[in-house]
């Protein structure tokens, strides 16, 4: 007993970033605005971005085996996804972050849950940003 209760008092006082706690700091700013869009049931947010504005571009959340980023919310499959807003002018930039987010495996950064199916959060999305901000660089 006393074992588990050292392990709970050291894993305490460990503290690892956690994107979804910083989620209201906008991380990664410069480049994306990153917005949860969803139609389904009991889910419904980010209307504004399903109809009155448009993203960069749309991931959905909830995939099996890969997911993909698509150009309007009508292709988001199960009407539940993530908006990406581009926040710089630099066109160069922006595309290097489209193709950056469609060559990601999502499967390395989404949660897998009990039925089989992989889900996309904002931190995620952001986690993966983190990752590959070298590409991003001029070469």
């Amino acid at each position: 007993m006393r074992v588990s209760n050292l392990e709970q008092k050291v894993s305490k006082q460990k503290s690892e970033f956690s994107w979804y706690k910083n989620r209201h700091k906008e991380p990664f700013s410069e480049y994306i605005k990153v917005f949860t869009v969803s139609l389904a049931k009991n889910r419904e947010c980010g209307k504004e971005w399903i109809f009155n504005q448009k993203a960069s571009f749309y991931i959905s959340s909830t995939f099996y085996k890969s997911t993909q980023i698509v150009e309007n919310f009508e292709e988001v499959k199960y009407q539940s996804g993530i908006a990406v807003v581009f926040t710089s002018a630099d066109k160069v930039l922006n595309t290097k972050l489209k193709k950056l987010f469609k060559e990601i495996d999502w499967t390395k950064y989404a949660s897998l849950a009990t039925n089989s199916c992989y889900h996309l959060g904002k931190s995620h999305i952001f986690q993966a940003l983190y990752d590959h901000l070298d590409s991003l660089k001029d070469n």
